[in-house]
């Protein structure tokens, strides 16, 4: 009614007065047989007709039929492009838009469902003299020429590749770091210390580009060691930071570098830090029974939520008066508790038929004392809320709370919580499903009482003004050295089409193989000095001769001396050196001991590695290949 464009397919059954109809039935082109072959139940036979090539085939009637109506009515596609397989979209916010572009060209040599090939493709932008950043590698777009207006370049995609363009209503110049706020908060026993960080993007006459860029956050201490190494974006092209600091983190000039990967200029600024001598809240101790995190929030709702509750004691003499303390203690509150012995309640209880059909419990078929598998029978003859007295040596259900792995910190006699001191966990399906239960654990009549006590604490929601009892006396000596094995340097940056696959020196030259089905020669400058276009059969062939077979001695050294939370992926000997990448784009350089003497996280997983003249050549998953060197100082 107001000028819109509305558009109909021909089995559309919508009367919308001014609709055009496109006169197309978007569908397979077997479409008939598929339909019988699924109604047959042959789904195998239909998947040959139902492949992302038949999808692209099948859509083609309607996306010509649409585009005739769209450039008729002036609406402009994201870009224009004449590979149908690449895929477009776009986001825009404020002062810059991003453009997609994703490689999805079917692959009928290979076949099957969803096989997709590499493929060439010319993208020509709109002509409205706006600058094009690589999002994903940061500088201009090298396909574009600097000179073309409107931007028209010839990309190679390999499999399933997305490129991505950022147009920004006006050149990036600079990023603007602002002064660091440094806080400082001793009675807090969490991040005491901290740093609000900020900073603008700026365009070529000095004025702020809203939207969202992205920026790399580099925060180094006194000592040389980078202490933050981040990724975030501006919000309306503000950048807002707050981190922490260590208490004993080293006095002196701190330097923080925020750069933007859109043109990748930075900005750096400084701040000072002073020593802290004393800080007592990170080094208090408990002021009554210990409990993990946001228990005591749960503690406080268990009770508003629950009326009717169940005390279960262990075996040892102080559970049963501790039992009848908590009994009248809640009174008040309108709790009405009613107190059984672990004894009674450790058996399984019985499933009705429906509960059957989806319970298994945590230990399927769990039998009674002297009794072999019983299936149907699950968890322990109590229902609704719990609360658990006693320790695992004396309450077969705090047994079971513990070897489930439900309580946040290991218990013994000896050591923790500790004589005349107590502990308080919530959990949830540990006793049933679905039931919440509250254990109170001691060793002791004293920490018992004081576990009690401190569970009252909660139901009343009273608390403390600091967490922790501060400590009579307490000093703080800042770090003087560093520990940390040092970075990398780089000592050269290059681009390839795609990620790579595979890469070898061969004749004095690097050969890098990549997902586009190309091959690219590289000298010891990190320059491009060839590249050539490779069909399948030279594809399959050159993986086989550029691909190295990991050394078994080198992977297994990897593996006994890599941290705990990462997995190999890629390792690379040289001499008595050997660099190894893991998993997430972690780097390190071990010596023959298998010492860590360099380490650094790349913004990229790393799809190979390989040495040539004396550098580690790293090649990241976005295509980009960086000579590294072994540095003494921090870049």
């Amino acid at each position: 009614e107001h000028g819109g464009l509305v558009m109909l397919t021909a089995d559309c059954q919508a009367k919308i007065q001014g609709a055009v109809d496109l006169g197309v039935v978007p569908d397979l082109p077997n479409a008939e047989l598929v339909r019988k072959l699924h109604a047959e139940g042959k789904h195998t036979e239909a998947g040959p007709y139902e492949t992302v090539g038949k999808l692209f085939e099948g859509a083609t009637p309607l996306a010509t039929a649409i585009k005739g109506q769209l450039d008729r009515t002036g609406i402009k596609p994201v870009f224009q492009c004449d590979q149908p397989g690449i895929v477009a979209s776009r986001q825009a916010h404020g002062d810059v838009e991003y453009l997609f572009a994703v490689n999805a060209t079917y692959d009928p040599v290979t076949g099957g469902r969803n096989a997709i090939r590499a493929a060439k493709a010319t993208i020509r932008l709109e002509a409205d003299g706006r600058p094009v950043y690589d999002a994903v590698r940061g500088g201009l777009v090298r396909e574009f020429r600097p000179d073309a207006n409107p931007p028209v370049g010839q990309f190679r995609f390999g499999p399933g590749q997305m490129r991505v363009f950022a147009r920004t209503q006006r050149p990036i110049a600079s990023v603007q770091a602002l002064p660091p706020l440094l806080t400082f908060e001793p009675t807090r026993p969490k991040q005491p210390l901290y740093v609000e960080l900020g900073g603008l993007v700026l365009d070529d006459k000095g004025r702020v580009l809203t939207g969202s860029i992205p920026l790399q956050i580099r925060v180094t201490d006194p000592l040389g060691k980078t202490r933050y190494d981040l990724f975030r974006a501006t919000g309306r092209g503000i950048l807002k930071l707050k981190l922490p600091l260590a208490i004993n983190d080293p006095p002196g000039a701190w330097q923080v570098v925020i750069r933007e990967l859109l043109s990748n200029t930075e900005g750096t600024i400084s701040f000072t830090l002073d020593a802290t001598s004393q800080c007592g809240a990170v080094a208090g101790a408990t002021s009554r029974a210990v409990s993990f995190g946001k228990d005591a929030d749960n503690l406080f709702r268990f009770f508003r939520v629950h009326h009717d509750v169940t005390i279960v004691t262990g075996s040892s003499d102080y559970h049963r008066p501790a039992a009848t303390r908590l009994t009248e203690i809640l009174k008040p509150w309108g709790v009405r508790c009613r107190t059984v012995a672990a004894s009674e309640v450790n058996r399984p209880r019985p499933l009705s038929e429906d509960e059957a059909k989806t319970w298994v419990g945590l230990e399927f078929g769990r039998a009674e004392p002297g009794e072999k598998n019983s299936v149907g029978k699950v968890g322990f003859d109590i229902q609704g809320p719990v609360v658990l007295l006693g320790t695992p040596q004396d309450n077969p259900l705090v047994q079971f709370v513990e070897q489930q792995k439900f309580l946040p910190y290991p218990v013994d006699a000896q050591n923790f919580p500790g004589r005349g001191r107590g502990m308080l966990a919530w959990q949830r399906d540990a006793v049933g499903a679905g039931q919440e239960s509250i254990t109170l654990i001691a060793y002791d009549a004293a920490g018992m009482s004081e576990a009690v006590g401190t569970l009252y604490e909660a139901v009343a929601g009273m608390q403390p003004l600091t967490r922790f009892v501060m400590p009579s006396e307490n000093s703080v000596t800042p770090a003087s050295e560093a520990a940390q094995p040092k970075p990398f340097s780089v000592a050269w940056k290059s681009a390839l089409p795609d990620r790579a696959i595979a890469m070898k020196v061969v004749d004095g030259s690097l050969r890098v193989l990549t997902w586009d089905g190309s091959m690219t020669i590289v000298d010891t400058n990190g320059r491009i000095a060839a590249r050539l276009i490779l069909d399948v059969s030279q594809m399959e062939k050159l993986e086989e001769e550029l691909s190295t077979v990991a050394d078994p001695a080198a992977m297994e050294m990897a593996r006994q001396h890599a941290p705990s939370d990462r997995i190999v992926k890629l390792v690379a000997p040289a001499g008595d050196q050997l660099a190894v990448g893991y998993w997430g784009g972690t780097l390190q350089l071990l010596d023959k001991s298998g010492k860590v003497t360099n380490t650094q996280l790349l913004p990229q997983d790393i799809a190979g590695m390989a040495w040539f003249d004396g550098k580690l050549v790293v090649g990241l998953a976005d295509g980009r290949l960086l000579g590294l060197e072994r540095s003494s100082t921090e870049e």
